[in-house]
């Protein structure tokens, strides 16, 4: 892009979510994320607005380098699952975060040290390297080994520490494979711009038609997102947006109890239009295409016509 050329694939996808127009607010998809954002798991976080996109380019500050953040592999006793959600957690603290800075290589203006990062050097000893201490997510991806009778009927959801639920799997009715989900990565940026902090839950379940069994075996998650040594800004969206009611007197959902409430989400809008590799799962190329097709088309409308001799 001639407006920024030093935005990177991830600056480029950041820009598409702060920027994209949510719509069809009546579509129950839609929920409030942790960073201040509308997202929905079929519609991502709306439309793209080439105009507003290309502006805010242009002061847009540059994403850090990447920072992954492996939690451990979770290996589960008693994973059998069925109609009611298997629930299951991991947690992601300071310590893991901590290991993650410093397998990162920062330039050095990422290294500035204040006062306390200072006092931090002086009680670790004069080689103790100052890191960023403040992770911002970006990319998601869960890692699971489920062995199920019927592959097309197991559901995945993945619940980050600030409440936002990732579809990764929902029911695809011709999928009738007795492989399971072997060593099978979904992805998710549902979660972009929240704290990693806190537990991360994954939820399992199969249809309530399905007549197969499953069970999983182990999981892993690992966040990919950036660092700073000052916490980062609140998301300001670029434009507001109403969301629809969370509960509806559908019959066709599925109540599970959480630790406090009880949540109930909508299967039967989302059979058709979620695939089985993940919520967003590639939406890098589809950023990509959608964004520069639109770009492209910009650039033209401001050019001007060729005059004829």
């Amino acid at each position: 892009m001639s407006v920024r050329p030093d935005l990177t694939w991830r600056d480029v996808q950041g820009l598409v979510a702060h920027t994209a127009v949510p719509f069809n607010s009546n579509d129950d998809s839609w929920q409030p994320t942790g960073a201040g954002l509308a997202f929905s798991h079929k519609f991502g976080f709306g439309k793209i607005d080439a105009y507003r996109t290309v502006e805010t380019a242009k002061t847009w500050e540059l994403l850090g380098p990447q920072v992954v953040v492996t939690a451990p592999v979770r290996t589960v006793t008693g994973g059998t699952f069925s109609v009611t959600r298997l629930r299951l957690n991991t947690d992601v603290n300071e310590d893991l975060l901590a290991r993650a800075f410093e397998a990162t290589p920062f330039p050095e203006t990422e290294m500035e040290e204040t006062a306390e990062q200072r006092s931090h050097v002086t009680e670790h000893g004069a080689g103790a390297k100052t890191q960023p201490r403040h992770f911002r997510v970006q990319h998601v991806t869960v890692t699971v080994d489920i062995t199920h009778t019927r592959r097309g009927d197991i559901l995945v959801w993945l619940i980050s520490p600030s409440g936002t639920v990732a579809v990764l799997a929902t029911e695809r009715p011709r999928d009738a494979s007795k492989d399971g989900l072997k060593n099978w990565t979904f992805m998710t940026v549902a979660c972009w711009g929240e704290s990693a902090l806190g537990e991360w839950i994954l939820e399992v379940a199969h249809t309530r038609n399905s007549k197969g069994s499953g069970e999983i075996l182990q999981w892993s998650l690992t966040l990919y997102g950036e660092g700073s040594s000052t916490p980062f800004p609140t998301i300001q969206p670029s434009s507001s947006f109403t969301l629809p009611p969370r509960v509806s007197d559908d019959l066709d959902f599925i109540a599970y109890e959480g630790s406090e409430t009880t949540e109930i989400l909508n299967l039967r809008g989302r059979r058709s239009e979620a695939v089985l590799m993940g919520t967003m799962l590639g939406i890098g190329t589809l950023f990509m295409t959608i964004f520069w097709a639109m770009v492209m088309r910009h650039i033209r409308n401001q050019s001007p016509s060729p005059q004829r001799k």
